[in-house]
């Protein structure tokens, strides 16, 4: 679990330089997004959505997940847990940072 942890934040230490990284195993690709952001996958998957090293407010640019998030203040709760995708593409603001975990279909 610790180099789990480590690796979140190796993520954020290439993205603070510009380069994009992602963690992938059979089921799950984690990244960080920041500022206008995307989420690719395939209707149904599963999308947790949680603030990285800061409170983060996630806003939904033109839906596309089952629960809606139109200016979602994440801190220290976990109402970004478990969303799932209606579409292949979801296009999303991020002020602050979060981590996309997003579990994909076999």
């Amino acid at each position: 679990l610790d180099h789990t942890l480590a690796n979140f934040h190796v993520l954020a230490y290439l993205q603070n330089r510009g380069i994009p990284a992602r963690m992938l195993d059979a089921h799950t690709e984690i990244y960080l997004a920041q500022g206008d952001a995307e989420i690719c996958g395939s209707v149904g998957e599963t999308v947790s959505i949680m603030p990285f090293m800061g409170n983060a407010v996630v806003t939904l640019k033109d839906g596309g997940m089952k629960y809606p998030l139109n200016h979602l203040a994440l801190t220290d709760t976990f109402t970004g847990v478990s969303n799932c995708l209606e579409r292949e593409r979801v296009g999303m603001f991020v002020e602050g940072r979060v981590l996309v975990l997003r579990s994909r279909k076999a």
